[in-house]
């Protein structure tokens, strides 16, 4: 093992650098998420919709921070990511059956984009990251069928 004798101000020179120009490319964070869906006045196959279930997702993002010799200036949550498609079991009102039962179950998958995720500032979130629920906003397309409108995700930078 090699030794290194540096002075004080060679020190300070390069504790000073490594603040200021310090990145960290591997500061990604998971959080499991509750999907909260809204999907108020949509229809399923043309029937009004009961209600719509869908399994907790693993959501990814980031945490920025600015740095400098005198302290963190800035905190920033980016990034956020999640699976490409998700899964809704959807139970809608169709026809009804020979025993008057028109209570319907249907699964499906349908794409998600996280390009454009509604970020929202939680200042009582007791952490800095997100929210352990987003809210995924569907509507029913030209067609009739259900596609992803927008996703909010709630967070904050500060305790």
């Amino acid at each position: 093992m090699t030794k290194i004798v540096i002075t004080e101000n060679q020190l300070k020179k390069l504790t000073k650098n490594l603040n200021e120009n310090y990145v960290d490319l591997n500061d990604t964070y998971e959080q499991e998420c509750k999907v909260d869906i809204h999907d108020y006045g949509l229809k399923f196959r043309g029937y009004e919709i009961n209600a719509i279930i869908t399994p907790n997702i693993t959501v990814t993002f980031q945490i920025d921070m600015y740095v400098k010799s005198y302290g963190i200036t800035d905190v920033l949550v980016v990034n956020v990511d999640g699976p490409s498609e998700i899964e809704l079991e959807i139970h809608y009102y169709g026809e009804e059956d020979s025993d008057g039962d028109s209570d319907m179950e249907e699964t499906i998958t349908i794409p998600i984009n996280w390009e454009n995720v509604d970020m929202q500032k939680d200042d009582e979130l007791g952490w800095i990251g997100i929210n352990n629920s987003i809210q995924v906003d569907l509507v029913n397309d030209e067609n009739g069928e259900l596609v992803v409108d927008g996703i909010i995700v709630n967070y904050n930078t500060s305790t």
